[in-house]
């Protein structure tokens, strides 16, 4: 079996989560917006998995069904532009699709990003809207949205990309205006939501079915995402310290190379683990570890297409060596102290022979 050490991606489904969506999806395979009694069913399961995914990570919040985090994200986006706001405030650390469909805004400004991740508002900037990551999903940085919040006018909505964290470290359930969750990074097969105040219903129900803005999810997939969301944070704490074991086990197994640790005097989430080889190219790495059935990454999923440096570490400071060094290994609930170890050995052996 290959040694998945790039959970930050996409990990592994739940063994109960896999079963329950082929139940489901033999039971609620209707339309959910077509009329009739298997499409009534199916809807009321949607509602049902909203209301379930609702109470468990933002009491109150309406929720939107989507296929991926990216279509939750471009639908935040979408949502938000048919208001008509003018200034967007970012960073260049967000997740490409994110950046993408805010381009389209009048006036985008980026926040800068200090050496060690944190994000910094301009003290003179008046967003209509601010879009952040809650962790980052290259280097495992986590932003501070309380703190973020009181640092924004009143009136600036709050779009706070919670993909890599939610049910991964606590999330603050009412700072943020809209949050995501994608099924594929908590142990789901399939499936995402976009999580949004009641204030702005209309506007993400017209998205859906005026504009057919968002694809409609599966049923099954939703039923799964809520089960998995509602599992994910009743056991967090334990959770977490399975992750804080696996990390301190990594960072003391390679504290004989020279290797930099990107989130250094910062919290950073446990299942996240980025470092920088100087005078390596992570990207060359990867394939010499993919030959040992070891998976890890040199960056984020949505930018792995890209030969250019990465977006994130340059936005942060580093030269274009230092980010081709990088390297992301990231966990889930089914990693062992046994891949770990195995990945540091590895990589003690593919350096001597680099």
């Amino acid at each position: 079996m290959n040694n998945m050490l790039d959970n930050a991606a996409a990990c592994r489904p739940y063994l109960w989560a896999v079963e329950l969506f082929a139940e489901k999806s033999m039971e609620l395979f209707a339309n959910q917006e077509s009329a009739g009694a298997l499409g009534t069913a199916a809807a009321k399961a949607v509602e049902s998995a909203g209301e379930q995914l609702s109470a468990a990570l933002a009491p109150g919040y309406g929720v939107l069904f989507c296929n991926t985090g990216t279509d939750a994200l471009r639908a935040a986006a979408a949502v938000l532009n048919g208001l008509k706001l003018q200034r967007v405030l970012t960073t260049k650390a967000e997740h490409p699709a994110l950046l993408h469909a805010l381009s389209c805004y009048p006036q985008v400004n980026f926040c800068k990003i200090e050496k060690n991740g944190r994000v910094q508002i301009p003290s003179e900037d008046s967003p209509d809207l601010f879009a952040v990551h809650h962790v980052n999903a290259e280097t495992g940085i986590i932003q501070e949205p309380e703190l973020l919040k009181k640092q924004l006018p009143e009136k600036t909505v709050f779009l706070l990309d919670t993909t890599q964290s939610v049910c991964k470290i606590p999330v603050p359930g009412n700072i943020a205006d809209f949050m995501t969750v994608s099924g594929c990074k908590i142990g789901a097969p399939c499936g995402a939501a976009l999580l949004y105040r009641k204030q702005f219903e209309k506007q993400v129900k017209a998205l859906r079915l005026e504009k057919h803005g968002v694809g409609r999810c599966v049923p099954a997939a939703a039923v799964v995402l809520a089960e998995a969301v509602e599992k994910g944070i009743s056991n967090l704490s334990k959770r977490m310290e399975h992750a804080e074991k696996l990390q301190k086990l990594l960072k003391n197994s390679l504290a004989d190379l020279k290797i930099r640790f990107t989130a250094e005097n910062v919290p950073v989430s446990p299942w996240i683990t980025h470092l920088m080889l100087p005078g390596y190219q992570g990207g060359i790495l990867v394939r010499m570890f993919q030959e040992q059935n070891i998976t890890v990454a040199a960056g984020s999923a949505c930018s792995s297409e890209t030969p250019e440096p990465s977006a994130v570490l340059r936005a942060m400071g580093y030269s274009a060596a230092e980010a081709y060094s990088a390297l992301r290994i990231s966990f889930f609930d089914d990693t062992t102290a046994d891949e770990v170890l195995f990945f540091a050995n590895t990589l003690h052996e593919l350096l001597k022979n680099y």
